[in-house]
């Protein structure tokens, strides 16, 4: 192989890794960088599932709705470290938001009963009408093994019985598939599913639930153990039906609304079944299938005309099953390399993808990113736009996940970036094709702990202070009551922005790296979240400076409403110096 065709093969080998490299994460990472976005059907907001970057077991969940344009951001749900909240799923009519909410079941205590004093006839009795008598079977078994449920084919019903029947000591969870209007203004449970499984949260894909067109019903993937199948629910009457057996996380519906499709990983098998129960249909695939694309990337979706199934392969291609022949064929850009991230315009008639150049050609320098359109009628594609350098996926092994909104016009990369200041950030980046938008969300599950009634300003914090080891801080004058900070040591140089606030008869600065997140006050109250604390112990004859994550100072204020100690003596203090100049 020469050297420019291991170029060729090396980029290839980056692209691939960039948009498939989900199977190694956990469902925490995938929730905090993989989780997709949903978008609002005149695609001028998302709602978004928000977790605090790089932790194993996160200690919260929260959904919010946010504005691209403004800036604007409605939190609509979260739940804290006992509980999990999934991505969410916008309406088509942009009515609703639907999500999953799983937290333990409040225990009930019922009255002990003899197991033999209930006749065989009367628990199947109880099984069929799925009523929730209190028994140790599984409540959702009973859901299952109704005569509305009957859709699912008999191997299902028997792996499912022989389930319940080896449950022990079991965990439970209550699962709310939830709908609440994007402004939040309204919320209800639509629905509720009893889950027992052993130990931790429950083995459930913790993907969005999925609209019908006409927004009469929500489908969903519900788990037992390592298998699963496509429910249902109607939403004006609340009768729920179990449709398909799936392996995947991920259901998708035919635009008509009379078909739903999933996926089966053990025998490579995409699986169709008409909403109604009278078919369904198993389609062996002669080809490789990457699960953890299909669930996160929305690797499974139905052409307009609903007559075909698209779903992604090994390497990003796209393939179409026909429903009605089982022949496959491949759909592929002749113009482009490495595409990926598939997405069906709003009319249905336009295929979006983006796609990686392997080489410098028709004037796009080696690794450039680009918006592509296929015109699924003629296959006819062209360039949408040229992506800007994201030099945040140059760096780290989690480069996170791509989504096109429907219009075509914008591309969000959410992902983990580390700033100038080598703190890892969770961020969204929106892309037009002229303009390139970066957002912190991590700021946004954070709760004020102070109001601008509670800003002061000291003039003696004003100057250069030098510490033992030759560090220097200095502060001066800001905008509207703010100082600017540089620390300088070490052969770096660091600028923040920062504000003071009394704090129980205590000083506090709140430091922010990004001086326009200080001045620009939104709704959500940004401009009083900083990155962290300095609690200012003393000002003269020596500075003296601790920092604090804002979970600390947050834990010290819940304490007690006592006035806030001083630093014991002899602490560890970030910064410690004399006054070198007024």
């Amino acid at each position: 192989m020469d050297s420019h065709e291991a170029d060729r093969t090396s980029c290839r080998k980056a692209w691939i890794a960039t948009v498939t490299a989900l199977s190694c994460l956990l469902v925490y990472v995938l929730a905090c960088v993989v989780s997709t976005p949903s978008w609002s059907p005149d695609c001028s907001k998302i709602a978004i599932l928000v977790t605090p970057p790089e932790e194993d077991e996160p200690d919260k969940f929260a959904v919010f709705t946010y504005d691209i344009a403004s800036g604007e951001r409605v939190l609509l749900d979260e739940v804290n470290a006992d509980g999990l909240l999934s991505a969410p799923a916008w309406s088509p009519d942009g009515t609703w938001i639907a999500y999953y909410r799983v937290e333990p079941t409040v225990p009930v205590e019922v009255p002990h009963a003899d197991p033999n004093s209930v006749s065989r006839e009367k628990r199947q009795d109880s099984t069929k009408t799925g009523g929730h008598s209190g028994q140790s079977d599984s409540l959702e078994t009973k859901e299952l093994l109704s005569e509305e449920n009957k859709m699912l084919p008999s191997v299902m019903f028997e792996f499912i019985e022989g389930f319940a029947e080896e449950k022990r000591e079991t965990d439970r969870f209550d699962m709310k598939l939830m709908l609440i209007k994007p402004d939040g203004s309204e919320k209800k449970t639509l629905h509720t599913a009893t889950w027992e499984g052993k130990g931790g949260f429950p083995e459930v894909f913790i993907v969005k639930p999925v609209w019908s067109k006409d927004c009469t019903r929500l489908f969903y993937v519900r788990g037992f153990g390592k298998d699963s199948y496509v429910g249902s629910i109607d939403i004006s009457t609340g009768k729920t039906c179990a449709h398909l057996p799936a392996s995947a996380g991920i259901s998708a519906v035919s635009p008509d609304g009379k078909w739903v499709a999933s996926f089966l990983e053990d025998g490579n098998t995409l699986v169709t079944a008409q909403v109604d129960g009278s078919m369904s249909k198993y389609f062996r695939l002669g080809m490789e299938v990457e699960e953890d694309y299909l669930s996160f990337c929305g690797g499974l979706f139905w052409s307009p005309d609903s007559k075909k199934v698209f779903l992604v392969g090994k390497e990003s291609k796209l393939h179409a099953v026909d429903i009605a022949s089982g022949q496959t064929e491949q759909y592929a850009d002749p113009d482009a390399n490495n595409t990926a991230y598939y997405t069906l315009s709003s009319g249905g008639d336009k295929l979006y993808y983006l796609a990686g150049s392997e080489a410098e050609e028709d004037g796009f320098p080696q690794g450039t990113l680009s918006l592509r359109c296929m015109n699924l009628r003629d296959r006819r594609t062209s360039t949408v736009f040229v992506l800007p350098q994201l030099p945040e996926l140059s760096d780290g092994e989690d480069h996170g996940i791509f989504s096109i909104s429907r219009n075509g016009k914008i591309v969000m990369l959410r992902t983990l970036i580390k700033n100038e200041h080598g703190i890892t950030k969770s961020v969204l980046i929106f892309c037009d094709g002229k303009t390139k938008k970066t957002v912190e969300t991590d700021r946004w599950l954070l709760k004020p702990l102070y109001s601008g009634s509670d800003l002061i300003f000291e003039e003696k914090l004003i100057g250069e202070w030098r510490g033992a080891d030759g560090e220097m801080f200095v502060a001066e004058r800001g905008q509207q009551r703010t100082y600017k900070l540089t620390m300088i040591g070490r052969g770096q140089e660091h600028h923040f922005v920062a504000n003071l606030v009394r704090l129980r008869n205590t000083m506090f600065m709140g430091v922010f790296f990004d001086e326009s997140l200080l001045l620009e006050k939104d709704s959500a109250g940004s401009h009083l979240l900083p990155d962290i604390f300095m609690k200012v112990d003393q000002i003269e004859p020596k500075l003296l400076l601790q920092a604090m994550e804002y979970d600390e100072v947050a834990k010290m204020l819940e304490k007690n409403s006592e006035p806030l100690e001083r630093s014991p003596s002899g602490a560890d203090y970030t910064f410690e110096g004399v006054r070198v100049q007024p």
